[in-house]
């Protein structure tokens, strides 16, 4: 390291931490640690750690998770039956596509006027679960051939309870996503949460024109998210479901199906 950035990894470590990690120069992370190595799990200029940073651009060689691998073994009902989930990934949190596509997400924060009081509300209320990536108990279950897997809770949820936060791989928008069911508007933006490949239980949400939980943007500053909350009660063993929206289904050009 040279002279000027030893000078500032002395006197601006938390600064330049993020910078190494946002631009993606891991090797130069040992050298801000060396006398500070709390810096990791302390907030930055822009509201987030450099471990929450490296999690939203996917740079899993910063800072290695010592929690195990979630497998979607886990939340089956029926062992066994993973044929399909085998070549799925589990993301516990939102995964940026590029730091272009993390850097647009990170100016809505202007957009936070835009966001009703009971979202707001949400967003204190529920922000422990959010950032942790918190799910409730639910089993996957085969519903039919045709629909495949769905989610169903292994307990009973009160109204406005929290089920989960929507992830995947926050994309531009483009045509080739009309072909693709596992894809939602993010937030206030002409950018998706792709979780074709990626993502949580959350993609295993049913469509319904009866649904018990409704998908709703809150801020957690600075970054918006997509979570799920229960419209009605739950009872436990019941299948959750969500009113996907006109839009949804004009844009994958499909009529509606509804369980």
């Amino acid at each position: 390291m040279s002279l000027c950035g030893k000078f500032l990894s002395i006197f601006f470590p938390k600064k330049l931490l993020s910078l190494f990690v946002l631009y993606d120069v891991p090797q130069l992370v040992p050298f801000v640690l060396q006398k500070k190595p709390n810096l990791p799990s302390q907030k930055s200029s822009i509201g987030l750690t450099p471990i929450e940073i490296a999690q939203f651009l996917d740079r899993k060689n910063f800072f290695p998770s010592s929690k195990n691998k979630i497998s979607w073994s886990e939340f089956l009902s029926v062992p066994g039956d993973i044929s399909y989930l085998g070549r799925l990934e589990y993301l516990p949190h939102l995964v940026f596509e590029d730091l272009a596509t993390f850097q647009e997400a990170l100016t809505f924060y202007h957009h936070v006027y835009d966001v009703e009081f009971q979202r707001s509300w949400l967003a204190s209320f529920y922000e422990k679960e959010i950032r942790e990536g918190f799910f409730i108990p639910a089993t996957l279950q085969r519903v039919n051939s045709e629909i495949g897997f769905g989610l169903y809770s292994s307990l009973n949820v009160l109204e406005g309870g929290f089920i989960g936060t929507c992830t995947g791989v926050v994309r531009k928008r483009n045509r080739k996503m009309r072909d693709n069911p596992y894809c939602f508007q993010y937030a206030f933006s002409d950018l998706s949460i792709d979780a074709r490949d990626r993502g949580n239980l959350t993609r295993f949400i049913n469509h319904s024109f009866s649904p018990n939980v409704e998908l709703i943007s809150v801020l957690t500053p600075p970054l918006f998210q997509m979570i799920y909350v229960a419209k009605k009660p739950i009872a436990k063993g019941e299948e959750i479901l969500a009113d996907y929206g006109k839009n949804y289904w004009k844009d994958l050009r499909k009529t509606p199906k509804s369980i």
